[in-house]
C-alpha cells in the first residue's frame, strides 16, 4: 500500500501546482478590470434603451409593471457579456494591433463609414 500512495505523490503536487496558477492570465485580469469599468455604462445604455422602448410602445406601457422589471433583469444579464467583448477594444494596446478584436474591427469599419 505505501508504494502506491508514494507512486501518486508527484501527480498531486503536479495538480497542486497548477491549481495556484490560477485559470486567468494577466491579460484575462486586465480585460476583467476594463469589462468592469464598462459595465455600469453597458448596463445604463440597455436599461435606457429598454425603459424608452416599453414606454413608447402603448401596447407595452399599459403593462409597465411587468415590463420594467423585465428591462431590469435583461439589462443585468445582458451588460457582463457584452462588457466583456468591448473590453478589448477600450485597451489602448489593441487600437493599433494589426489583428484587433472583432469589437474593435468593427469600431474601425463604422469609422471609415462615417469619415469621408
Amino acid at each position: 500500500m505505501p508504494t502506491v500512495a508514494l507512486r501518486n505523490i508527484p501527480a498531486l503536487i503536479r495538480i497542486s501546482l497548477h491549481m495556484t496558477e490560477g485559470p486567468m492570465s494577466t491579460d484575462n485580469i486586465s480585460r476583467a478590470r476594463v469589462a468592469i469599468l464598462i459595465f455600469s455604462m453597458v448596463n445604463a445604455v440597455l436599461f435606457g434603451a429598454g425603459l424608452v422602448t416599453v414606454l413608447s410602445v402603448h401596447s407595452l406601457a399599459v403593462h409597465a409593471s411587468f415590463w420594467i422589471p423585465l428591462v431590469v433583469l435583461t439589462s443585468f444579464v445582458l451588460a457582463p457579456p457584452i462588457a466583456w467583448f468591448i473590453a478589448p477594444s477600450m485597451m489602448q494596446r489593441f487600437l493599433k494591433a494589426k489583428s484587433p478584436p472583432m469589437a474593435a474591427r468593427m469600431s474601425r469599419k463604422l469609422e471609415a463609414q462615417i469619415a469621408p
